[in-house]
């Protein structure tokens, strides 16, 4: 039986970015279980490898660096998006999974005429716009404009929670299938965290773990950490405002606070094993998505402080053992703090906790639902 082969299309190298990893990792796992060849389209420097796993990574370097100013950035995607495409192309398929944190690459699947692809829909970026002024207010039109148009044209689209599928469907009128694929944890990595027990020191802990960015703006919980001296703090991770984090703390002094970097799983796992409390957080302007880090959160049965609105706020009302405050307000969540150590919830582990997330949000079972779509399953 002649395989059918499965291309994957991100514009985030595998190697820098943890949160495309995780999100492909479980789908090129169960396309080989369906009996899929594999091939992997991505800006790693070098090829990415899969313990256990054989497929096909064609590599395409950015030659320099993503910029952060809005303009430069953007025609730095955009001819990332192009150059991505064009390699994909040099590659037969039967079908493409292009998968969208850049809008940039989402625009331009139109090249794709004559092979069905799937968009796998991880964030409405075009969304975070800002309107300061005329022309931001016209590029998000046209930004809007351009995303309806591209996913209208897919076989089907991947969305990652309810908001994304509510706008498709009410705002783009999407009639294409669109199915609910959460990121979630894979079945290995709720084994382990599922089993973590807190080692005792003596000192209340709270870890914030996950990507250190714009849209997490953890200025507040520096401030926390702060004004609340007999709590220890950690911020374990990397990402775009990494830098501006770590000055920021730096210049406070803070003794009881530690910021990591990315770390390596293992000693994730052992972070996880420290924290009382986890805390996590997304600004007003990014309330849309839904922060991975909190299924990884669940799985643990531990005390989540989430400052948030919208889309994770909703998910998080389905589970217990958690406080949704105010995101970016460093007395919101220093009250929160304080009034956690009085109650001691923090000493409880949520068993239902674990067991949604085990029942609902495992990735390769939601993974699995792509494949039986493209199956006619």
């Amino acid at each position: 039986m002649v395989k059918k082969k499965i291309q994957f299309i991100t514009s985030y190298p595998l190697h820098n970015e943890p949160v495309i990893k995780n999100r492909l990792v479980p789908f090129i796992k169960v396309a080989h279980q369906y009996n899929y060849e594999v091939q992997v389209i991505s800006p790693d420097d070098k090829p990415f490898e899969i313990k256990g796993e054989c497929f096909k990574h064609i590599t395409s370097a950015d030659s320099a660096n993503k910029p952060r100013g809005f303009a430069s950035r953007m025609w730095f995607e955009i001819k990332q998006a192009r150059r991505l495409i064009n390699c994909a192309k040099q590659h037969k398929a039967d079908v493409r999974v292009i998968t969208v944190p850049s809008m940039f690459l989402l625009f331009n699947v139109y090249l794709f005429r004559k092979t069905p692809f799937i968009i796998d829909l991880r964030d409405l970026t075009w969304e975070y716009v800002p309107e300061t002024d005329f022309v931001s207010k016209l590029a998000k039109k046209i930004f809007r404009f351009l995303a309806c148009k591209n996913i209208k044209n897919a076989s089907f689209v991947n969305v990652t929670n309810d908001t994304e599928t509510e706008y498709l469907k009410n705002r783009f009128k999407v009639n294409k299938p669109i199915l609910l694929v959460p990121n979630g944890v894979t079945q290995q990595q709720f084994t382990q965290l599922s089993k973590i027990q807190t080692k005792k020191t003596g000192t209340l802990s709270m870890a914030y773990i996950g990507n250190v960015g714009l849209a997490q703006n953890l200025r507040n919980l520096i401030d926390a950490a702060q004004h609340i001296p007999e709590v220890d703090f950690y911020i374990v991770g990397s990402g775009t405002d990494f830098k501006s984090v770590k000055e920021y703390a730096e210049l406070k002094n803070i003794s009881n606070l530690v910021i990591t970097g990315r770390l390596p799983w293992n000693e994730v796992i052992k972070i996880y094993e420290k924290a009382d409390v986890l805390y996590a957080q997304l600004s007003p302007d990014f309330s849309t998505a839904m922060p991975s880090k909190l299924y990884e959160y669940l799985c643990t049965g531990k005390y989540i402080i989430y400052g948030g609105q919208e889309q994770a706020k909703s998910m998080l009302n389905n589970f217990d053992n958690n406080k949704i405050i105010q995101p970016c307000n460093s007395k919101d969540l220093e009250l929160a703090i304080i009034e956690l150590i009085k109650s001691k919830k923090y000493e409880h582990r949520s068993s239902d906790n674990k067991n949604k997330i085990e029942q609902k949000f495992i990735r390769e079972m939601s993974v699995a639902k792509v494949f039986d779509h493209l199956e006619g399953n």
